[in-house]
This record gives structure tokens, sequence and C-alpha cells, in this order.
């Protein structure tokens, strides 16, 4: 036993180690090397955990979502009782409060800045993350707040547009603009069956995104 917690506080110092280095430098311009420094340990120590620099990557990437699957998970015990759909946007306020963190803020924005991360984020996000919004779709289309079709295909669409296509990060452009996006996003949401994206949501985003140094 204590040989496994060994070894997972040591998976986890890795994490943690190359995450800070990748905000600092861009996942492009971080070495293998750079993070054995960072670690403090042997390189042999590392690469019997981890054989690429891709592969750490992908340690981030699934440290997130354990992150995100606690909150999830967390945030569905206080709303029992509300209908699917008002546990969607609730979820959605959430994360947005979650996201104005200020250490949060600035690890989105650094990280964000590279394209590899992008990429495993979007991937993330429509592989992972989206069952989780497909399964309370399911659930909306049992309790009538939801009627879309196509649950499991309706939830990848909207994680990935809300992600990603109204992200003034990756896709730099002016506020005024990912408002538009914001508000179609919300009208193609409404006509497959999913009113998910309310007008405060919309008006919190570009309010969040407007305290970001874009």
């Amino acid at each position: 036993m204590p040989r496994k917690n060994n070894s997972e506080q040591t998976k986890q110092k890795v994490i943690e180690v190359a995450t800070e280095i990748f905000m600092k430098k861009g996942y492009e311009n971080t070495t293998m090397q750079d993070i054995v420094k960072g670690v403090n340990m042997s390189s042999g120590a590392i690469f019997h955990h981890y054989k690429s620099k891709k592969d750490i990557l992908d340690g981030v990437i699934r440290s997130q979502e354990v992150w995100m699957t606690e909150l999830f998970h967390e945030w569905l015990n206080e709303m029992k009782g509300m209908t699917a759909r008002d546990k969607i946007i609730n979820i959605l306020d959430k994360h947005l409060e979650v996201s104005k963190n200020d250490q949060l803020e600035e690890m989105y924005m650094e990280l964000n800045q590279s394209p590899q991360i992008v990429v495993s984020q979007m991937c993330s996000n429509v592989n992972h993350n989206a069952k989780y919004i497909a399964e309370l779709l399911r659930e909306g289309v049992i309790d009538g707040s939801i009627t879309a079709d196509n649950p499991d295909e309706c939830a990848q669409v909207f994680m990935f547009l809300y992600n990603t296509w109204t992200d003034p990060v990756i896709f730099k452009c002016e506020l005024n603009e990912i408002k538009k996006r914001m508000r179609y996003l919300q009208t193609l949401m409404r006509n497959m069956g999913a009113d998910i994206i309310t007008d405060e949501n919309i008006e919190k985003n570009i309010e969040l995104f407007r305290s970001l140094p874009i």
C-alpha cells in the first residue's frame, strides 16, 4: 500500500509541476528536461509513469476531468427536485462562478494559448464532459423539460460550441461578436429541443470575458 501511495504522489506531483511549467513556457516550448528539473526527481522515476510530454499533457487533462466530475456530482446533489433543464442551467452558472477564481483565470488564459492544449481540451469536452450533459438531457426528455431527439449528439455540439466557438481567447474577436455567437447558440439549442442557455447566462459569460486581459 505505501508503494502505491508513493506512486500516486509522484504522478500527482508531475502533473502539478507540468501544469505550472506549461502555463509559464507554453506546451510547445516545454521540454521533458524542464519537467524533470521542476519535479526534482530522477528522469527514470518520471519516465516510469509518463513516457512523453504528450503523455503528461494527457495526465493534466485527465486531472481536470476528475476535478470537473467531482464538482458536477457535488452540484447535482444540491439540485434534487429540479427539472433536468434547470439543473443544466444551474450547472452552467456554477461553472462560471468557479471560473472567476483569479488563479483559474490565469491558468485558463495561459493554457489556452497552446494549440496542443486547446485541442486536448476540446476532445475532453466532447468525449468526456458532454456525457454528463447528455445524461441530464435524457432525464429532461423523461421529465418533459427537454425535447431533444439525440441527447448525445446534442450535448457534444453544445459543449464544443459553448466552450470553444464562443471563447474569445481561442477565437480572437470583440465581445460583441462573442455575444452574437452566444445568441445564435441559444437559438440553435432551443431549436434542438434543449433550451438551456438563458439571457442571464449570456450576460454572465460576457461579464467574465470582459474581466480577462484578452
